[in-house]
C-alpha cells in the first residue's frame, strides 16, 4: 500500500493559538476495523438518543443523553482507544505513536487533542455519521 496516498494532513490550533500541522496515514482494514467497531461501540448509545429526537429537536430527558455520555467516557478502554485512533499520526513531525512524544503534545493541552482526535476519526470514517463521510 502507498502511504503517500493515504497521507492526510490538517491543522489544529495548540493552547496558544498556534496552529500545529498533522500528518496522518489512514489505517488499513485490518487495524482499522478493531478500532471503527470500537468508536462505534462507544457513540452507539448517544447515537440512538440523538436518532430518537422528534423533529423539534427535543431529546426528551436530557439527563438520559447526560448520563449516556458519562458511561461512554467511563470507558476503561477509552484511553487505549484515543491512542490507536492515534498511532498513525504525527504532530508537529512527531510520531504520536511515542509515548513520550504523545505526553508532551497535550500537556495541558486537552482541546487541542479531542480536535486532532476528531480529525483523525473523521478522516478513517472511523463513524458512520452524517458529516465523516468525505475528506
Amino acid at each position: 500500500m502507498d502511504s503517500k496516498q493515504n497521507l492526510r494532513e490538517f491543522t489544529v490550533p495548540d493552547a496558544s493559538g498556534q496552529s500545529v500541522k498533522y500528518q496522518v496515514v489512514l489505517h488499513g482494514a485490518l487495524t482499522g476495523m478493531p478500532v471503527s467497531l470500537a468508536w462505534m461501540r462507544t457513540a452507539a448509545p448517544a447515537m440512538d438518543l440523538i436518532g430518537a429526537m422528534d423533529g423539534d429537536g427535543d431529546v426528551g430527558d436530557l439527563s438520559a443523553f447526560g448520563d449516556t455520555i458519562s458511561k461512554a467516557l467511563a470507558s476503561p478502554e477509552l484511553v487505549g482507544l484515543i491512542r490507536d485512533t492515534l498511532s498513525n499520526t504525527m504532530r508537529a513531525g512527531k510520531a504520536l505513536s511515542n509515548d513520550l512524544d504523545f505526553d508532551a503534545a497535550y500537556l495541558g493541552n486537552y482541546m487541542e487533542l479531542y480536535q486532532a482526535l476528531w480529525n483523525v476519526i473523521r478522516l478513517n470514517r472511523f463513524l458512520p455519521l452524517p458529516g465523516t463521510s468525505k475528506d
